[in-house]
């Protein structure tokens, strides 16, 4: 009987143990942080529905990459709409005049 217990409690201990290490991969990989062209590709197509906004795009500033908000106007509205900092990336607000393409 006393092995049995003994038994018992190593196996407990063990599938506890297993059970913690995937819990922690498991908020390991659910706090990855997206990547910028993830952020980009999330949220241009509503920043786009804003008037003014003509692009958007990846950057760096002052060494760190961030995102670009091309703009055609509109500044003030603009920047008070989109965040100045989105995912951990800095959002850098351009203003580059109408965007069309080549013919």
């Amino acid at each position: 009987m006393k092995y049995f217990f003994v038994a018992f409690v190593f196996v407990f201990l063990c599938l506890t143990s297993v059970k913690s290490i995937a819990s922690t991969d498991s908020l390991r990989i659910a706090k990855k942080r997206m990547s910028i062209t993830e952020v980009l590709e999330k949220n241009t197509p509503a920043w786009m529905k804003h008037p003014g906004v003509v692009g958007t795009g990846e950057g760096r500033h002052e060494g760190k990459p961030c995102i670009i908000i091309m703009m055609n106007g509109h500044q003030a509205e603009i920047k008070k709409i989109i965040p100045k900092q989105i995912s951990g990336f800095q959002v850098i607000f351009e203003e580059t005049g109408k965007i069309s393409p080549r013919k």
